[in-house]
């Protein structure tokens, strides 16, 4: 049976997931193979059937509801590059400003640039292996910072030790004089 829990879970059959999503059994597997859907083994046997937790997959099913909206509601929304795009925005909104003062074309010109010398940037860091230099460097850095941590952490553990055994002095000979 599929791992137990604190709450009571409803776990659905390959068979009633494709009825609920109106697919084809095997189109739900697919889909568990691929990882869309919420699904694990019922039993820890190579051979056992898939289950799919049907309180997660209600809630994978309204959040694609709500991202089909979203979606509906930008059908016409088009975002373009190049001479052709910034000129037809020109001319349809020629008095459009962005915060009162920068023409809405001018804007659109200037994004679309710094968008393009970011891409180039990109590439370049790609082909030059900076990425994986960066990477290297960020891990070297996690490392440096995890052996200092080591390093207070045995600093405060000996200076506790020796406090300790400053207090056992005092308590068998007592206090030094000052």
């Amino acid at each position: 049976m599929p791992k137990k829990s604190t709450t009571s879970r409803k776990w659905l059959t390959v068979r009633q997931t494709a009825r609920r999503l109106g697919e084809t059994e095997e189109a739900v597997r697919r889909m568990i193979r691929a990882g869309d859907l919420p699904a694990q083994k019922a039993t820890s046997s190579a051979r056992a059937p898939w289950v799919v937790d049907a309180l997660a997959l209600e809630d994978q099913i309204a959040e694609d509801e709500q991202l089909a909206k979203r979606r509906a509601r930008m059908a016409g929304v088009v975002v373009g590059y190049g001479e052709d795009f910034h000129r037809q925005v020109a001319e349809a909104h020629p008095d459009t400003t962005v915060d009162g003062s920068t023409k809405l074309s001018e804007e659109l010109r200037a994004r679309d640039g710094r968008f393009r010398a970011l891409e180039q940037l990109d590439d370049v860091l790609r082909v030059s292996g900076a990425y994986e230099a960066f990477e290297s460097a960020a891990d070297q850095a996690d490392a440096d910072e995890a052996r200092a941590r080591a390093i207070a952490a045995e600093y405060v553990r000996r200076e506790r030790i020796l406090r300790r055994a400053h207090e056992l002095v005092d308590d068998e000979l007592g206090p030094a004089d000052s």
